[in-house]
């Protein structure tokens, strides 16, 4: 269809429209908003002399069309038909859709000196371009070693036939319509130092119309309003809200399950301090039932200002409308000028793990504080550990004369009983005789919680009655909440990291599957990994591991190499790790306590060994996106082979584990779901339904049941464990367990 029979045809619909209404404040915002926002995104052509191509000029033409029809026909219609210009295409966000709408013709791929990157999708609106590449290959020794280090930050851009360049800021400006091909310029491959990987990569893309199948969701505009809702058995207007502003909701998505929610939360402003939210929105139906609510990362990416959200929720057996909360608290300074500085001696040499427990306690803003704890690090810093009054935040900390070239820390107060905990690394680690100053104390105010109701404005009739699992998932998340408990005839020992309820750090800790015989492996100590006959354990520590007997309650080992995500072989006698800084894998022989590189790439992650030890499972992560390449190595001469690609690995951690038969792998996808699938690629199914709070331990026992770990409630540090049977779906809860699963031993 021609440009001439597009305004034509709007024309058209424009009259259909005819009717009287009063020229509103915020429709006319509205639209200054978005013609000006037309005028933002287009690409600055350089060097050349600014013209107006026809199409421009027509579409100058049909905005001023636009707003002189409103005056006469009334601009709440116009804005309601405007508005259904806005579209969700999953995967890529909000869009506009008001023009054809194109993508990638076919992707395309080089390979430079073992490096792969591949653009896999293009997606090209009226608003904005998306271009989605991933890179593969890339060795770990081309990033920097040190935060303070800067690799290469140079962004992408496309390259128009006319010398053109858009630039790839958050979004990359829209593709003019006449154009459809460019050529996509990656100047280096991100955070990688110079000289260490190919460079100025360059990529011909082909830009073709959307197939008639192409899925764009229409996405509802809502004003909201002060109404408070009405009875819960009613459906009530999408429009309604309780007299709260601080919760609002302005758009909706129908999805096929049910719907995603876009909105805002702006709590009133107060002049005692800030809020800060704690953890997702909680939403509630009117059963009193909780929702499992999804995070979607495509919408929430795009969405400006920290006051926009969106959640997507499945509404099958929802019961209308949902009350939504947020939580959060109020985070003040009682004194900001009150500071304290304190003499303190770390002598002359300090080696990383070293620590020191000064027991200072002074008064800050009118508080008692106390540094309980000193530790150097590896990375050139200290951590500094506090126990505080409950009220307290936290405190900042600063070594006179010395500044800092990064840092972190956690809130403590009321969300950790009072612990607070902040670290700060420098280029050239101080030592000797030094000040500590302390200041900024900040208090936290007790739970808040802001509120408002939704419900759909229709009926939907598309949806079923009740949820059904797909085919071959044996649960979802409300299924769990029900399921009855282990039997006792299944016995066995779960090792997991959980918080330590004498000191308040956290450690690894073994169970017996009906929650007794606790014991303590290591405190301050993650990345545990039971071996598969439930006899020892092994887990990092400070430039090594350590094994620990189980029958002897004791260290049996101190091996040198440092890394983390070890993985034991069938046989005991190895495990696999990640070195270092996510360096590659290695296989460690404990008894000789020699370890063998056998893999190179950057993050990696060990999945595990096939029943006679003779190959390593690895899933290599590419950069960009969230695919990872499924390898099996030879442990002994590091030769691979490539098995396939997991597409939706979780972006996070991907939790892999290989069943003992060396068949399957269960994997985190990237909804917090377990997949399952065969080493030759074929067969996936999900075996887990999408977890909103997430997944935490997914850990394959030699019996053949496979132990997954999810966290209960928001704000909340307990995990639910759950054991399942894969091959026939047999499921239960394990009550007595409740930290992160890292191992499982159950005995046959």
């Amino acid at each position: 269809m021609t440009e001439g029979n597009n305004t034509l045809q709007l024309e058209q619909e424009l009259e259909a429209f005819y009717a009287s209404a009063p020229l509103s404040e915020t429709f006319v915002n509205s639209l200054k908003l978005q013609l000006n926002s037309k005028i933002r995104m287009q690409p600055v052509m350089k060097t050349r002399t600014m013209r107006m191509r026809p199409a421009w000029i027509a579409l100058i033409c049909l905005f001023a069309l636009i707003v002189l029809t409103t005056l006469i026909i009334g601009p709440a219609k116009v804005y309601a038909e405007m508005r259904r210009l806005l579209g969700y295409i999953p995967g890529v966000g909000l869009v506009d859709s008001s023009s054809p709408i194109r993508v990638l013709a076919a992707p395309v791929e080089l390979t430079r000196d073992g490096v792969t990157i591949t653009v896999t999708a293009a997606t090209l609106t009226a608003d904005r371009t998306q271009i989605d590449y991933r890179i593969f290959g890339v060795p770990r020794s081309a990033y920097p070693d040190s935060e303070n280090v800067a690799g290469c930050f140079e962004m992408d851009y496309l390259l128009l036939p006319d010398g053109a360049r858009l630039e790839h800021t958050n979004n990359m400006p829209p593709v003019p319509a006449s154009v459809n091909e460019a050529t996509l310029v990656i100047p280096c491959i991100p955070n990688t130092l110079p000289g260490s990987a190919p460079e100025d990569w360059q990529f011909p893309l082909k830009f073709v119309p959307a197939p008639p199948d192409f899925e764009v969701i229409p996405v509802i505009e809502i004003t909201p309003t002060q109404t408070p809702p009405a009875d819960s058995s009613t459906v009530v207007d999408p429009t309604s809200q309780p007299a709260d502003e601080g919760v609002k909701v302005v758009q909706v998505i129908e999805t096929e399950e049910g719907y995603i929610l876009l909105g805002e939360f702006t709590p009133p402003e107060r002049s005692d301090g800030f809020v800060q939210t704690t953890g997702m929105p909680v939403f509630t139906d009117a059963g009193g039932r909780n929702v499992p609510i999804r995070y979607p990362e495509d919408i929430n990416s795009l969405l400006t200002g920290g006051d926009s959200w969106a959640y997507e929720f499945n509404a099958i057996g929802v019961q209308f409308p949902i009350t939504i909360t947020f939580n959060g608290v109020v985070i003040s300074q009682p004194d900001p000028d009150a500071r304290v500085e304190v003499p303190f001696d770390f002598g002359d040499t300090v080696m990383p793990g070293q620590e020191w427990e000064p027991e200072l306690e002074f008064n800050l803003a009118g508080h008692i504080v106390k540094l309980a704890r000193i530790t150097a690090d590896s990375r050139g810093g200290y951590s500094f550990s506090f126990l505080m009054e409950p009220d307290v935040y936290g405190v900042r900390v600063e070594i006179k004369g010395f500044t800092p070239n990064g840092g972190g820390g956690g809130g403590g107060g009321g969300l950790i009983e009072g612990k607070f905990n902040t670290s700060l690394s420098y280029a050239q680690l101080p030592t000797g005789r030094v000040n500590l100053v302390f200041s900024n104390l900040s208090e936290i105010s007790e739970p808040l919680s802001w509120q408002t109701n939704w419900s759909p404005s229709t009926i939907r009739t598309d949806l079923p009655a009740t949820n059904e699992l797909p085919a071959g998932t044996c649960a979802d998340e409300i299924s769990i909440q029900s399921l009855t408990a282990l039997p006792a005839e299944i016995e066995g020992k779960a090792l997991v990291y959980e918080k330590l309820p004498d000191s308040g750090d956290w450690g690894l800790v073994l169970y017996n599957l009906d929650g007794s015989g606790r014991r303590l492996i290591k405190a301050s100590a993650s990345w545990g990994a039971l071996s598969p006959d439930g006899s020892k354990v092994t887990y990092p520590v400070e430039g090594g591991f350590e094994v620990y007997d189980i029958a002897s309650g004791s260290v049996t080992r101190q091996i040198n190499g440092g890394g983390y995500n070890p993985v034991w072989s069938n046989d005991g006698k190895s495990y696999a790790f990640v070195r270092g800084a996510a360096e590659g894998v290695s296989v460690m022989d404990v008894d000789k306590n020699v370890s063998t590189p056998v893999s190179s790439l950057g993050y990696e992650t060990v999945v595990g060994w096939l029943p006679d030890d003779n190959r390593l499972i690895i899933a290599a992560m590419y950069a960009g996106g969230v695919a990872r390449q499924i390898r099996s190595i030879n442990p002994l001469t590091g030769e691979y082979d490539e098995l396939f690609v997991i597409e939706n690995a979780s972006v996070k951690a991907i939790n892999p584990a290989l069943s003992p038969d060396g068949q399957w792998m269960v994997y985190r996808g990237r909804d917090s779901s377990v997949y399952m699938i065969r080493l030759d690629g074929s067969g996936e199914r999900q075996l887990i339904g999408p977890q909103s709070m997430g997944l935490s331990g997914v850990v394959w026992s030699m019996s053949g049941w496979l132990g997954v770990s999810m966290q209960k409630e928001y704000n909340k540090m307990e995990q639910r464990m759950v054991l399942i049977d894969p091959q026939d779906c047999n499921i239960f809860q394990v009550p007595g367990v409740t930290g992160t699963l890292e191992g499982l031993y159950i005995q046959e």
